[in-house]
């Protein structure tokens, strides 16, 4: 890992979340990038900021905290991030690990229940306002935790956005080549989506990635 690399990239993110919080990312609170199955946008996104793939995995991220859920072969690498995310953006990381989809469920439950602590006061006879969360539109986490009827029952809910627009100036999902059902996965670093490109390489039949340059590396 690359913790440089890491550390301009998270910048980045929060720096275009909270210059353009009204408008491509819709006035979101958190930001829920999950791959606990089929999810090329979100594949994508975690090798943009983390250099690797990270399947079965649950980021949820805040402005003071970001919880990741995974698989115990991926906890000491994101544990590892620590000290770099509090130095980028003052954002603690919090890593927790599961073995089978009940210990996920169990744990998504303590990360959703911290989350609401932080963002919202107990209110006393009166409704709780929404949590609005992003997330990529045809990659909405799955995980039971975040059913709408499981969210009320605990007090609270989620007003969803879609921020696949906000996280474009990152990583895109298109389509492309003869067969329309084929995805082009594009990662990017720059204001310009297709600024910085270096090299295309093929990585799988279905998915083409293009990698950012970082000339420009963060001296901070």
């Amino acid at each position: 890992m690359d913790q440089k690399k890491f550390k301009k990239k998270i910048k980045s993110l929060y720096s275009h979340w909270d210059n353009n919080t009204g408008g491509s990312w819709a006035d979101v609170e958190i930001l829920i990038v999950s791959t606990s199955s089929d999810r090329p946008f979100s594949s994508a996104f975690f090798r943009w900021m983390l250099g690797r793939d990270l399947p079965d995995t649950t980021a949820v991220m805040t402005y003071s905290k970001i919880h990741f859920l995974c698989p115990p072969q991926q906890e000491g690498f994101l544990r590892s991030l620590r000290s770099v995310a509090v130095n980028a953006v003052f954002a603690g990381v919090v890593v927790y690990s599961a073995t089978d989809q009940e210990g996920r469920t169990r744990l998504m439950e303590v990360i959703l229940r911290e989350v609401v602590a932080d963002l919202r006061c107990p209110s006393v006879g009166g409704p709780m306002v929404p949590i609005v969360a992003a997330c990529v539109g045809k990659e909405r986490p799955r995980e039971s935790g975040f059913g709408t009827y499981s969210l009320k029952a605990r007090a609270f809910e989620f007003d969803w956005r879609d921020v696949t627009v906000g996280l474009s100036r990152f990583v895109r999902v298109r389509e492309g080549g003869a067969d329309e059902e084929k995805l082009e996965v594009v990662e990017c670093g720059g204001d310009d989506p297709m600024e910085g490109i270096e090299e295309t390489k093929v990585v799988e039949e279905e998915w083409v990635v293009i990698s950012e340059d970082d000339d420009d590396d963060d001296s901070n």
